[in-house]
């Protein structure tokens, strides 16, 4: 059965997808305050106090891939964040308050989304953290790179609406009048989004995590924190898919070879964004349930607004296990 799609639901759709496309018409001329003033984030809110135990108890699941952060309060999961920020060693000068007030402010930014909200964009941190130290990319990596790896991993849907970008762009019109093929950021339209609301939030004031860094350090931060972020762009999957076939041939001839940190970086997050299914069968169903149920009220929303149903986004012709399948052969395979 198909749900009816709330009025005020379709109003923050298209809001979402106007603010959005705004944004990707300004591109990178736009500056740090624009995109603080436009997230009207809460400011100066506590850190929460939490059941010390459950939080040790998690703690022993942050270097594996079983942890299922959906059974956990996002409060618990604000102390693990930062415990995996702390344990990573943060950057000489940076304090863990200012780390605490970012990762508020990003659990801030996540929408109630099925699938697209604070639990998922932990979910990839601690996965990433997860895999980068078992690879051993974690100790070739300097400070400032560790905290762009797992900063980007927890950013990397910051402020994500629940819909695809091809929803977004049908959503302000088709190309014809006005719409996508007019926008400045034509493809990757949510990652530039995401990139941009993670680099703003990180030098708001009261967090001011760049504000140590020389002109050269913070752009070469925000370029590797945007890099990592673009990397989850899964029309960009191929391309991924033949650097690590270059990296094998490279490391047939060259045992000793390295791979490129930056590209592991991106490697890493990338990887950790579509893991849901190498998890326990239970944790893997759990997010199958969700990732499909926000895809079900895309195709709802759709229909609500005259715009053709996407694929896998029709609730009455889409079985949940085929489009896990697909993903499987797909993507994750």
């Amino acid at each position: 059965m198909r749900r009816v799609v709330s009025e005020e639901k379709l109003e923050g759709l298209a809001s979402a997808a106007s603010t959005i496309n705004n944004q990707s018409r300004c591109g990178s001329g736009s500056t740090v305050s624009d995109l603080s003033a436009a997230r009207q984030l809460p400011t100066h809110v506590e850190w929460p106090a939490v059941d010390c135990d459950v939080v040790a108890a998690s703690k022993r699941h942050l270097l594996t891939f079983d942890l299922d952060p959906t059974t956990l309060p996002t409060d618990v999961l604000c102390h693990l964040a930062l415990e995996m920020f702390v344990s990573a060693g943060l950057p000489t000068g940076l304090a863990e308050d200012r780390v605490r007030r970012f990762i508020l402010a990003v659990r801030a930014s996540m929408l109630d989304n099925p699938y697209h909200n604070f639990y998922h964009v932990f979910d990839v941190m601690q996965t990433t953290n997860a895999l980068a130290t078992s690879t051993g990319t974690m100790a070739r990596l300097d400070a400032w790179e560790r905290f762009a790896l797992l900063s980007a991993a927890l950013c990397h849907d910051m402020g994500h609406p629940g819909v695809t970008s091809q929803f977004l762009s049908k959503a302000t019109g088709d190309s014809t009048h006005g719409g996508y093929k007019n926008l400045i950021f034509r493809d990757a339209l949510l990652e530039k989004h995401h990139a941009l609301r993670a680099l703003a939030v990180m030098a708001e004031g009261d967090i001011g995590i760049l504000g140590g860094l020389s002109s050269d350090q913070y752009y070469h931060f925000r370029s590797s924190v945007s890099r990592i972020i673009l990397a989850t762009d899964i029309t960009r999957h191929k391309e991924y898919i033949l650097h690590l076939q270059e990296f094998a041939a490279s490391r047939a001839e060259d045992p000793a070879v390295e791979m490129d940190k930056q590209l592991a970086m991106e490697l890493m997050v990338k990887c950790a964004d579509v893991s849901n299914v190498i998890k326990p069968a239970a944790v893997a169903r759990r997010w199958a349930l969700r990732v499909t149920d926000e895809f079900f009220l895309q195709g709802d929303a759709e229909l609500a607004m005259g715009m053709e149903v996407s694929p896998m986004c029709d609730r009455l012709a889409t079985s949940r296990v085929a489009v896990q399948v697909g993903f499987i052969d797909h993507l994750a395979a």
